[in-house]
Formats: C-alpha cells, sequence, structure tokens
C-alpha cells in the first residue's frame, strides 16, 4: 500500500515532536512533578491533538485556514493566550519552592484526564503543528 509515505510521514512527526517546544516543556515537566503516569497521559493528549491537526489538514481546514489571515491570527492569539496562561501558572507553582519541596512533590497524584487536556490543548491550540501538517500533506 503507502507504507513508505506513512513511515515517513511519522519519522518526521517523530522527530517534531521529540524537538524541544511547548510540547516537549508540558510533558517533561508533568512527569517530574506527576511521574510516569502523568507523563503518558500528558503524551497522550498530544498525540490526539496531533492527530487532530492531521485529520483537519487532510479535509482540508487547514488550508481554509492558512488563506484567511484573519482566522490564522485568530487561532495565534487564543495559542499564545493558552500558552501564556501555562507560563504565569508555572510561575505561581515555582515561586518559593526549593529542593526539598520539588523532591516532595515527585509523589503528587495528577488527574489523568487533567493531564490528557493538557497535553491536547498544548499541542491542539499550536499554529505551528497545523503548517507542519499541512506541509506534509498537501
Amino acid at each position: 500500500m503507502y507504507w513508505a509515505e506513512f513511515l515517513t510521514i511519522a519519522v518526521a512527526h517523530l522527530f517534531a515532536v521529540a524537538s524541544p517546544g511547548p510540547d516537549f516543556a508540558v510533558v517533561t515537566r508533568q512527569s517530574v512533578t506527576g511521574g510516569t503516569r502523568a507523563g503518558l497521559w500528558t503524551s497522550f493528549g498530544v498525540s490526539i491533538g496531533i492527530l487532530l491537526h492531521v485529520g483537519y489538514c487532510i479535509l482540508g481546514v487547514a488550508f481554509v485556514i492558512s488563506q484567511s489571515p484573519t482566522l490564522f491570527s485568530a487561532m495565534k492569539f487564543i495559542a499564545a493566550a493558552y500558552l501564556l496562561y501555562l507560563g504565569v501558572k508555572s510561575m505561581r507553582l515555582s515561586n518559593g519552592l526549593n529542593e526539598q519541596s520539588i523532591t516532595a512533590s515527585t509523589n503528587v497524584s495528577v488527574d489523568p484526564g487533567k493531564a490528557f487536556v493538557l497535553g491536547f490543548l498544548t499541542n491542539g491550540l499550536n499554529p505551528k503543528a497545523t503548517c507542519f501538517s499541512l506541509r506534509f500533506l498537501r
């Protein structure tokens, strides 16, 4: 069938997801603060976010977004606001933490649903992921 094309796209996405960026940062943070389980649920959310981008690129919605500067700008502003929210939240949590409290917080139980939603929103609101998928699926 189309195994060569599939593997090419899969390897390209693997390198894109593994490279440092918002997805990498949020999965690393969740893994450090909530353990392996939280990191896996966050990764699963990121994966579904990627599936979302690939799905609407295949359906042609990404082409419409890329051709509409207003819609694309709105998407970028929503994504920027979400990333700003994550940054402020991280700074608030880290305010006053020392090494002992970080070690103690590694045993904190993280709700799998919240970890999944965090990963999904981090990738789903990333406009670069749309552009990346659009380039591969044209």
